[in-house]
């Protein structure tokens, strides 16, 4: 039998990979440009609770429904009262 170290025997069975994009459960580094926040900010809207998550021992894990939610949830509307009139200078 030839050696296979340094190299995966082929099975026919296609490898598993899954991009940050596709990820349902992202790192809080992956989720910071979900939000479009940085790191920090993640891990302390984590802090205070503003963001549901899991914690797999140490590490904290976010799901992607979860960040979509809470953008969701902070969304601010606009006014739509009366259309902007640009004041003239005279």
């Amino acid at each position: 039998m030839p050696s296979i170290s340094g190299s995966r025997r082929a099975t026919g069975i296609p490898k598993a990979t899954t991009t940050t994009t596709e990820a349902r459960r992202l790192s809080v580094e992956e989720a910071a440009p979900v939000l479009g926040v940085s790191v920090y900010m993640v891990r302390a809207l984590v802090r205070q609770r503003r963001l549901s998550y899991y914690r797999v021992g140490r590490r904290i894990v976010l799901d992607r429904n979860d960040l979509e939610q809470f953008l969701q949830a902070n969304r601010v509307e606009t006014r739509g009262a009366a259309p902007f009139v640009e004041e003239t200078h005279r």
